[in-house]
């Protein structure tokens, strides 16, 4: 299972996500470590399936671009 590969059971995932039903308006920044992180595809599924089931708000920052 995704959760599992992540190194989140789904006991704690069903509470994230019952806390984020809860909210009105919530807004996630996921910031530009992702991008670099080993688990990266596996974490941006995680964080489509908070978006798509929750009324959760994502802004990623893009990576900084260096000259």
């Amino acid at each position: 299972m995704l959760l599992e590969e992540a190194g989140i059971n789904l006991e704690t995932y069903e509470k994230i996500l019952a806390l984020l039903q809860k909210s009105n308006n919530t807004l996630l920044v996921v910031g530009e470590e992702i991008y670099s992180h080993k688990q990266a595809h596996n974490i941006a599924k995680m964080l489509r399936l908070l978006a798509q089931k929750s009324a959760i708000k994502l802004i990623l920052i893009p990576q900084a671009r260096t000259l």
